[in-house]
């Protein structure tokens, strides 16, 4: 090398062409002459040494790729073309010609080139949109990072793989599966056309969904040819934007679905004009009119007073918000109806949004409420006083029951032809008019039956439903299912009259809009202990079931436990007071019957109201004093709190021949039972006394001899019905005061029963 480096220094310009003088960019020969390490830069010239070897070694002709710095200081790259003679192997050292030639632009191009092959692919791969290549045959051959994450796949599985793959999962945005052939790189290869703006559906299976694409394929051609051999695919992700767009359109639906269903009117409309943009379907309820009515007509129309409206816009452009705003509207009608509005202005775009609620039924109820408080407070005092009348008029039983009761046994004693006798008829009388007033107090205050009669209801029930039909729009189905032998029953009249009535209002008020069917039914019901078993004082038997059902909005489990509380109502202002269920309760528990309720939200209600049957008609008879009363010996043993009663009792009973033991105190009238129990054929016992009840006694005596016969006494009936005493063992129950004959057929009646049945 260091040899090589010596020939090197030996060898010499010594002539140069002008073309090299321009390409150095020097004036002269003078400047490159003798100067030969001037052709090189540093770099090359050394590249040029180890080329030069391999001249020396064997090699008679050198082409080398030089650059340098000429004369200005612009690099040049050129080509050197060197022929040196050889001879025996060396380097013959006379003249040579080397040829230059200037590949300069040439060099450059290829750097720019490079460059912007560079730039191209830092641009492909880190472009935010995904991008990709595809030749004619399907073959993907360059993908960017960003195709590959909408894509879910790593480069070695994109690459090479076909777009004709059945694997691929493309969707149209119906949902439809797109075939291979469809996709768009696929028809801009066959038709040679851009496709643009296709947007498709790649399922992703990293993310496990379908990632929305929007598409672009660019074909790709060779100079010269029509055929494109690639496409150019440039991904864009609609994955959010759809998920935006798909939100957009669930909350649009669920604003319609609300604005369209809620229970206020509402609209939209413009400030200046009232051009009416939108409403809901409930407030062309309350105007009465159809969307097309109203849509583009002016709002102020249905303002009472124009004065008003003119007031609430002054108001509005002032605060931009308006809550209840009192005003009159009038609807299709002519009808006025007194309601509220709350407003928002939106002021850029002059457009209001606003709520109508009509308060009319309310203003009405706010009237009604006050004479409804007003009567509420008479009934509480109605009521106190009817809780004396009771009272009173219990204690005065017994006070007529010992007046009328020694009156008779009076007249027993005296002769038909006393002066005395008239005075005695005279007293009785009296005292039955007496007796008739107490049943009147009783039945004020409620502690009396009332007055009930054996009725067949299915003639009142078709009566009623004639009322309903009249009363009810014909856009309620009123269904009938009366069975005509259903039964008898005892009860009054204007009760069950009342039971109906209240029931088929409230299954009116129950179905929206007024829409709906309504079924009454009227049947014969067997009930057992299983079907009773959640009602007291109820015994299974035969009953008469009027059953009510509406297809209304029914009710929940917290609402069905509160319907027969008084003044509980669900109803809306104005459209009841809540006590018509619980007066249904008091008639039939009154009439020893019971209720069902069944409902559910939205699937309708059903009550069931059951009265029970009377196998027998029942027969008033009227007393006579003809003919002898009936008598006996038996022994009975009879107990009342007051002395007098007690004594009026034996004296009535030992005349007619019995053996009679009486007591004041029911604990020792018991004592007196449990010593000697075989010596007693019937027991005649008072309701209410102290220590021990007449019941209470009775239940501890039948313990002791379950076959003796009880006959119970009362004053008034709120204690105990006759059906309680037969249910819990009683032979009879009579109503005090009773009379003489009455005692003396009921004590027979109960002593035959009793000898006939052993």
């Amino acid at each position: 090398s260091d040899l090589l480096e010596h020939a090197l220094t030996l060898v010499r310009i010594v002539d140069v062409n002008d073309t090299t003088l321009r390409m150095f960019e020097v004036s002269n020969k003078d400047e490159l002459l003798g100067l030969w390490s001037s052709l090189f830069t540093e770099e090359t010239f050394r590249i040029f040494a180890e080329e030069l070897r391999a001249i020396w070694e064997g090699r008679n002709q050198l082409d080398f790729e030089c650059s340098a710095q000429t004369a200005r200081g612009r690099h040049i790259h050129y080509l050197l073309h060197w022929v040196a003679p050889l001879e025996s192997g060396r380097l013959n050292l006379r003249r040579v010609i080397v040829v230059l030639v200037d590949i300069t632009e040439r060099k450059q191009a290829e750097i720019s080139l490079r460059e912007n092959e560079k730039k191209f692919r830092n641009l492909f791969e880190n472009m935010a949109q995904g991008a990709f290549y595809q030749r004619a045959d399907g073959e993907l051959v360059e993908v960017n990072q960003s195709a590959l994450e909408m894509f879910g796949l790593t480069r070695e599985q994109f690459l090479g793989r076909n777009s004709f793959d059945p694997a691929w999962k493309v969707i149209r945005e119906d949902g439809s599966f797109l075939p291979p052939d469809k996709h768009p790189s696929m028809l801009a290869l066959k038709t040679g056309k851009p496709m643009r703006n296709s947007v498709v559906g790649v399922f992703n299976p990293i993310k496990n969904a379908y990632v929305w694409l929007n598409i672009n394929a660019l074909p790709q051609f060779k100079e010269g040819e029509k055929e494109p051999y690639e496409v150019f695919v440039t991904l864009h992700d609609l994955t959010e934007r759809k998920l935006v767009e798909e939100s957009l359109r669930d909350s649009e639906k669920a604003y319609r679905e609300l604005f369209n269903n809620t229970a206020i009117a509402m609209f939209r409309s413009r400030l200046d004009g009232g051009e009416t943009l939108d409403v809901n379907d409930k407030f062309l309820e309350l105007v009465g009119q159809t969307r097309e009515e109203v849509i583009g007509k002016p709002s102020k129309r249905y303002w009472v007073d124009p004065n008003r409206r003119e007031q609430m816009v002054r108001l509005l452009k002032t605060h931009g918000r308006i809550v209840d705003f009192p005003f009159q509207l009038r609807n299709k009608n002519g009808e006025t109806r007194d309601c509220l509005t709350s407003l928002n202005l939106y002021a850029d775009e002059g457009i209001l949004d606003g709520s109508v609620l009509d308060i009319t039924e309310r203003k009405r109820a706010e009237e009604e409420k006050a004479g409804l408080q007003a009567q509420l407070s008479q009934a509480q005092k109605l009521e106190a006083l009817g809780t004396l009348a009771g009272g009173v008029a219990h204690d005065f039983n017994n006070i007529l029951f010992a007046l009328l009761g020694n009156a008779e046994l009076a007249r027993v004693e005296l002769p038909d032809q006393s002066p005395a006798m008239k005075y005695i008829d005279q007293t009785i009388k009296a005292g039955n008019r007496a007796k008739d007033l107490i049943q009147q107090i009783l039945l004020f205050s409620r502690k009396g039956i009332g007055e009930k009669q054996p009725l067949h209801p299915a003639s009142i029930i078709k009566e009623v439903l004639k009322l309903v039909r009249a009363s009810f729009p014909s856009s309620i189905e009123i269904i009938e299912e009366i069975d005509p032998r259903s039964g008898t029953i005892l009860a009054n009249t204007t009760h069950i009259h009342q039971i109906l009535m209240n029931l088929c209002t409230n299954a009116l008020h129950a179905m929206e809009e007024e829409k709906g069917v309504l079924t009454v039914q009227l049947s014969r019901f067997q009930a057992k202990s299983a079907d009773l078993a959640d009602i007291q004082q109820v015994s299974d038997g035969t009953f008469v079931k009027l059953t009510v059902k509406d297809t209304g909005c029914g009710m929940d489990k917290a609402t069905l436990e509160r319907i027969f509380d008084p003044y509980f109502t669900t109803k809306e202002i104005g459209r009841g007071s809540g006590i018509g269920l619980a007066v249904v309760h008091g008639i039939v528990h009154e009439s020893g019957g019971f209720t069902r309720v069944e409902s559910e939200p939205g699937k309708g209600t059903t009550f069931s109201v059951y009265f029970p049957v009377i196998e027998k008609e029942i027969l008033t008879t009227t007393e006579t004093n003809q003919g002898p009363l009936p008598g006996g010996d038996e022994r009975i043993l009879v107990v009342d709190d007051e002395e007098s009663i007690a004594s009026l009792y034996q004296a009535t009973l030992q005349r007619l021949g019995y053996c009679v033991t009486a007591y004041h105190s029911s604990l020792e009238t018991l004592a007196a039972f449990q010593s000697a129990p075989e010596n007693f054929d019937l027991v005649i016992t008072d309701q209410t006394m102290p220590s021990l009840a007449g019941s209470e006694l009775a239940l501890k005596i039948l313990e002791i001899r379950p076959d003796i016969p009880v006959i119970l006494c009362t004053g008034y009936s709120a204690l105990i019905s006759e059906k309680k005493a037969k249910k819990i063992g009683m032979a009879r129950l009579i109503m005090k005061p009773v009379s003489r004959r009455d005692l003396a057929v009921a004590v027979r009646e109960v002593l035959d029963k009793r000898k006939s049945q052993n």
